[in-house]
């Protein structure tokens, strides 16, 4: 902390590089894999070709970002540009939107996958009360080490990131290498949809479902005052983490569809995957990979939380949502955002049991998938800031002022409506739910002057 009270840069360049790489490989490409299967009629052809057409309207997106972020820092880049650059009550509604769903909703997700793939490592059956209390006890430890110790957080993100490649790659390449040996063809379609194949066919299903595997890139801006020379490293860190991912998520598709069950993966991506492995390496080279399949998970949620817990206190230090003058401190030892992040695991949790009712089916025939409502809400309110970029900066080079501002327009716009191309009611559902959480922000709308310093440290 410095003199001031105010957040220090204490990450570098590996460490915002490793915030894209783990906020984004947690475990969306683990649980979304088989789901992509589905959405493409088990055809693994289309499949990869869903995720490459993802990971390229993420390399737009991020290319986009890249330049919001080195021309606009305060303390939380996706509430700094979007004040800026459209209106402070725009970035007052993205802000709160980011730290009510967005934020909470995507933790919530992670821890629920760590522990699912834990009761899988432990061959137990599957018993929603266990599961779900073991994500409860995730997300206390994941929040614990935010709270007490920022630093830790930043090291085991770099460490958990590195752990995390390994099992990619490994199955990967070793994945790629036998199913060729076994004459898979990646046009092959699952027996389960060779009756009807053509009907069950979703590619924009498929390229919606890569886009929340590939959300998170955007959280190393939430932190871009807390990067050492942000405004050269952020945008480095968000490219070069975005085409590593790309190219992970391909090799990785490929390696387990084309290896495994796809019948089993596309019915449970869980028992899918660790069906896969065990076919390839044996049992106990299996349970390994499971474990940093595990760790993986747990460092998408410590990236996630990093982000989420100044979400919050954003607004707060703007004197603007509730009680700023007590969600606007920062604890004097840990300089974190103490109050903030108990707000932010309080949320998590309400969303952990809105995945719990989807999970067991109190919701009759719609599935409500909270990593899926966060992602369609995140890209519309991307689409105004994009926007008023390429309207307001008439200063740059036409490359940069219309064509990647044009671009991302069209990137978010098509993730969008890719949703409602696939499954227009749910679709209504997610938006409603945004307009409704929206509609409790604007209750707190009416600035306020916090008490003393808006970020002055005390004591928690």
């Amino acid at each position: 902390m410095d003199e001031s009270g105010n957040l220090v840069r204490k990450y570098g360049l590996f460490t915002a590089i490793a915030m894209v790489v783990g906020c984004v490989i947690g475990s969306g490409i683990f649980f979304r894999t088989g789901r992509v299967l589905k959405e493409t009629g088990g055809n693994v052809g289309l499949g990869v070709l869903a995720w490459i057409i993802g990971g390229g309207l993420m390399i737009v997106c991020i290319s986009a970002f890249s330049l919001l972020s080195k021309r606009y820092e305060k303390v939380n880049g996706i509430v700094d540009y979007s004040e800026t650059l459209v209106s402070k009550k725009y970035g007052y509604f993205f802000g709160w939107f980011m730290a009510t769903i967005y934020g909470p909703a995507t933790v919530a997700y992670l821890s629920w996958s760590a522990a699912d793939y834990t009761r899988v490592l432990f061959n137990l059956e599957i018993n929603s009360s266990f599961v779900f209390a073991l994500t409860a006890f995730y997300l206390i430890m994941i929040f614990g080490i935010n709270a007490l110790s920022p630093k830790i957080a930043g090291k085991f993100q770099v460490s958990t990131t590195a752990v995390k490649l390994v099992p990619l790659f490994l199955m990967g390449i070793v994945g790629i290498i036998v199913g060729i040996a076994r004459g898979a063809d990646i046009s092959q379609t699952s027996s389960m949809f060779a009756q009807d194949t053509v009907a069950k066919v979703s590619v924009y299903g498929a390229i919606f479902t890569t886009a929340f595997a590939y959300s998170g890139w955007e959280s190393v801006s939430c932190i871009n005052s807390e990067v050492k020379n942000s405004k050269r490293n952020v945008p480095i860190a968000l490219i070069a983490g975005g085409i590593l991912i790309i190219v992970i998520y391909v090799l990785y598709f490929l390696g387990v569809s084309t290896s495994g069950n796809n019948d089993m993966l596309i019915e449970d991506s869980t028992l899918g995957t660790q069906s896969a492995i065990t076919s390839i390496f044996g049992s106990v080279a299996s349970t390994i990979l499971l474990v940093f399949i595990v760790i993986s998970c747990l460092g998408g949620t410590n990236g996630f939380m990093m982000a989420t817990n100044k979400h919050l206190y954003s607004l707060s230090i703007r004197g603007v949502g509730p009680k700023p003058e007590l969600f606007g401190q920062l604890d004097k030892h840990t300089n974190a955002p103490i109050n903030s992040s108990i707000f932010a695991i309080i949320i998590a949790f309400g969303w952990l049991f809105v995945h719990m009712m989807s999970e067991n089916g109190w919701f009759g025939d719609m599935y409500f998938d909270i990593g899926d409502v966060e992602t369609f809400g995140f890209f519309i309110f991307c689409i105004p800031l994009f926007f008023m970029f390429s309207k307001k900066e008439k200063n740059l080079f036409w490359l940069k002022r219309f064509v990647l501002p044009v671009c991302a327009i069209g990137a978010c716009t098509f993730i969008a409506v890719a949703l409602i191309i696939a499954d227009y009611k749910l679709a209504i559902v997610y938006a409603v739910t945004i307009v409704v959480v929206g509609a409790i922000g604007a209750l707190f709308l009416i600035k306020k002057t916090p008490r003393g310093s808006q970020n002055a440290p005390v004591d928690n």
